[in-house]
């Protein structure tokens, strides 16, 4: 019985087998049972009004489907919807969460029943008057924990759509102007490289030829020849460096385009230090300039680099110290540890400083010290310097002070891990996680995350080749791949884990930044355990990890 009836018959000193005796009794009875219906239809027609005016379009149908109620919104997105109608479930086009095909209403009314709940942001109404994008939201309505009716809320996702679309579009556009922009510098440096290779050439046979020359002649031919000399000298000087210049602009297209490409290893940085100082010790000469290379002096220091690259980088930086000082000046070569995973490499000079506003506008493109072209030069060398020491995983910065000199540090990756392996059980740690991954940012974050798992120790490498040596080496209980590595990528790394009898049983979480249906459709072939998009998200991370390995106390 109705609760609020029961209550009626109970102010009456009335049960539901007893009726009224007398006239009156009935007429209140009557008119309590009057008051209590106007009141439900009152709550009835204030709650109908709120559905019908909810911002978001509403339908309720009955577990067969059959539309019992739509509001304002619905109806304004479908003017076909009727109530009782079987065929209006069919309007609604909604994805299976995880394949993403199109489910048909005898699937929706399976997922109801079930008592689950359906998300699709790129669902659609599809009938004969439109096609509407929706994003929309399926759930079942429960009465004593049986499924009675369900209810689909959506909005109108046109304008996301559309917003979707322009960046799509817009995306487009930046890469093929990026594209066009890399190629017309990609065609023009082979343009310019042509001719340059050939006025070169043609320069330095002129000049054999003129010290052939001069040795069998009289002396005001030799007055000739050595003025011509020196006009050949100055034409190589001036080509070499326009060929320095070429190579810088093409270096920093290819970077910027994404197409440059680096091997890193663990490399000795005396022996690349000392390929360097040849080269660049013609360029001290002119000002008598005295380098000090106190890193010499140091046992072998390593870093994990690409050689190419990190040659060029001490190279931009000598050259500039070389080009900024002052006559007699110096210039310093010091290195040092700034923790177990970072060098300090500094190259600090005597020469000119700068302004402290110029600090910050200095790594940019095509900018010149002081707005003066007191050194010949483009302007890009510090910006592809720091371009490559960031596609080391590198930082780099300056300190400065006008008129006294300027210090560039670079900080480049040791290799070496956050933790010995061969202590990482000594807390009592009961399972290890390795974490293959290039950005040190990204490890610092999972080791935070691991805080809620204290039987778990953590070690990293930042390259797929160490990766794949240290789980040879130590044989970890799960490991965190990320896919795109410098070298191989962590596809590669899975292949090679996989052929091994000491690794291809242990799982491995793929983590990346690529959300296409290609990645997926590959990650799922390649097979990975679970496969993350990044941003990492901490609930679900821990969620792969402790159904892989539950949690140990300690």
């Amino acid at each position: 019985m109705d609760s609020k009836l029961s209550q009626q018959l109970q102010n009456l000193n009335l049960t539901a087998n007893e009726c009224p005796h007398d006239n009156d009794t009935w007429q209140a009875f009557l008119q309590a049972i009057d008051n209590n219906f106007q009141e439900n239809n009152k709550e009835v027609n204030q709650l109908k009004k709120i559905l019908m005016d909810l911002p978001q379009a509403l339908c309720i149908f009955n577990p067969q489907g059959q539309l019992l109620f739509f509001n304002t919104l619905a109806k304004k997105s479908v003017p076909q919807l009727r109530t009782n109608a079987r065929c209006d479930l069919d309007f609604f086009q909604l994805r299976h969460p995880q394949s993403k095909q199109i489910l048909n209403k005898n699937n929706i009314l399976a997922y109801m029943q079930q008592g689950e709940t359906l998300h699709d942001n790129a669902a659609f109404i599809k009938n004969s008057a439109q096609v509407l994008p929706i994003a929309c939201t399926i759930s079942p309505i429960q009465v004593q924990k049986k499924p009675s009716a369900f209810m689909i809320l959506f909005s109108d996702a046109s304008e996301r759509q559309q917003e979707k679309k322009d960046l799509i579009a817009a995306k487009e556009a930046a890469e093929k102007a990026s594209l066009a922009k890399s190629s017309f510098l990609s065609s023009m440096s082979h343009e310019l490289r042509t001719p340059m290779n050939a006025i070169l050439g043609y320069c330095e046979l002129l000049q054999e030829d003129l010290t052939d020359f001069g040795t069998d002649c009289d002396d005001d031919a030799r007055k000739v020849v050595n003025e011509l000399q020196n006009y050949a000298r100055y034409i190589n000087q001036a080509g070499t460096h326009l060929m320095e210049l070429i190579n810088e602009v093409l270096d920093l297209t290819r970077i910027e385009a994404g197409k440059i490409n680096i091997n890193i290893d663990n490399i000795d940085l005396n022996t690349v230090l000392r390929e360097v100082l040849i080269e660049i010790h013609p360029q001290l000469e002119p000002l008598s300039l005295i380098l000090d290379n106190q890193i010499a002096a140091k046992q072998r220091l390593s870093v994990l680099a690409d050689r190419v690259c990190l040659k060029k980088i001490l190279s931009n930086l000598l050259s500039n110290a070389a080009k900024y000082n002052r006559e007699h000046g110096n210039i310093t070569l010091t290195a040092r540890y700034v923790s177990k995973q970072r060098l300090r490499l500094t190259v600090s000079d005597t020469g000119i400083g700068m302004e402290p506003l110029l600090v910050d506008s200095i790594f940019k493109p095509f900018t010149r010290l002081s707005g003066l072209n007191l050194i010949e030069g483009t302007g890009i060398g510090l910006t592809l310097t720091k371009q490559l020491v960031e596609l080391m995983d590198g930082d780099m910065g300056v300190e400065t002070v006008l008129s006294q000199g300027s210090e560039f540090w670079v900080d480049l990756p040791t290799g070496e891990v956050l933790n010995d392996p061969r202590n990482v059980f000594s807390n009592p740690r009961r399972h290890l996680l390795l974490y293959i991954e290039d950005s040190r940012t990204n490890v610092s974050l999972v080791s935070k995350i691991l805080r809620a798992r204290p039987d778990m120790a953590l070690i990293s490498a930042p390259t797929g080749e160490m990766g794949f040596e240290l789980a040879q080496k130590h044989r970890p209980d799960v490991i965190l791949l990320d896919i795109n590595l410098p070298g191989i990528d962590g596809f590669e790394v899975l292949n090679r884990l996989r052929s091994q009898d000491k690794t291809a049983h242990i799982p491995v979480l793929g983590l990346s930044a690529d959300d296409t249906q290609e990645a997926l459709s590959q990650a799922r072939q390649a097979g990975f355990v679970q496969y993350m998009i990044k941003p990492l998200q901490k609930k679900t991370f821990l969620q792969h990890i402790n159904q892989l390995l539950p949690l140990h106390p300690l």
